[in-house]
């Protein structure tokens, strides 16, 4: 069975992240992990995404990636809306700067991304 994982985008708060977690595990008939990057509402958390810039919550998500690839199941699915996208990849970025590998254990959906699947293809690629 695939273990999911719903990553939250800008002005989400937990709950609203929980509640959409709760819809796809409805959908999906199985309980969903939830990778929460906390809202302090929208001009704060646009601030965290100037381009070409990567934070610490970059490489902790990155962290997060691999434990899940190294969970002992070999199918994972993160489903990442809005922000999350960005989020994806730039730990992406972390994850290559570092030669880590999530060895193909993690498939990614993207929902309402605020930038075309052209920007964060090529590095989640690289770190599958």
């Amino acid at each position: 069975m695939t273990n999911i994982f719903f990553q939250n985008g800008m002005d989400n708060t937990s709950k609203q992240a929980a509640d959409s977690a709760n819809l796809i595990a409805k959908a999906t008939g199985q309980e969903v992990g939830l990778i929460i990057n906390k809202t302090g509402g929208l001009k704060s958390d646009l601030l965290e995404y100037p381009p070409e810039t990567l934070y610490l919550k970059d490489a902790l998500n990155g962290e997060v990636y691999q434990q899940i690839a190294n969970n002992g199941n070999n199918k994972n699915l993160i489903i990442m809306h809005s922000a999350g996208n960005e989020d994806a990849r730039k730990s992406a970025e972390i994850l290559a700067l570092n030669n880590a590998n999530l060895n193909n254990n993690i498939d990614f959906i993207s929902v309402g991304s605020p930038a075309p699947s052209t920007n964060s293809k090529p590095p989640l690629k690289k770190m599958a």
